[in-house]
């Protein structure tokens, strides 16, 4: 099973911001190899056309904020019902922005991963809990 780290969003954030402002010398290959891909860095990546109408540092520390406040747990109804409401309102303020909108649906899919996983782990875990009480 696949063990996320749990600091790797904000790693790949971070990285971003530095190769977008120019504060850290990173090239972009540098970071597909670093992070092998991953999608919320593709998707930082894509549609960069569109980043010339938005201010690129100010929505980053808006989007973060979204993803942080629901990752790494098992995710309910009403949760994701916040986060469908969330994704909607910042893609509005972002005025249906491209790139905004492609990293904002990457950041779902991950909070989806992150729930399932949390899932599975916490599904294993009563199993092996019962297996042993029954031993």
């Amino acid at each position: 099973m696949e063990h996320r780290n749990i600091n790797t969003v904000g790693t790949i954030f971070n990285d971003f911001l530095g190769l977008y402002t120019g504060e850290r010398p990173v090239g972009i290959q540098e970071l597909i190899q670093k992070y092998d891909r991953h999608p919320v860095l593709m998707g930082l990546l894509s549609n960069v056309d569109s980043v010339i109408y938005v201010d690129v540092k100010k929505a980053m520390y808006e989007i973060y904020p979204f993803y942080k406040k629901y990752r790494h747990r098992a995710l309910d109804d009403n949760a994701w019902k916040d986060i469908v409401e969330s994704a909607e309102a910042l893609e509005k303020k972002w005025n249906g922005n491209l790139w905004v909108r492609r990293v904002i649906l990457n950041l779902v899919n991950e909070l989806d991963k992150e729930s399932q996983e949390m899932q599975r782990e916490a599904a294993g875990g009563n199993v092996e809990n019962h297996a042993s009480k029954a031993a």
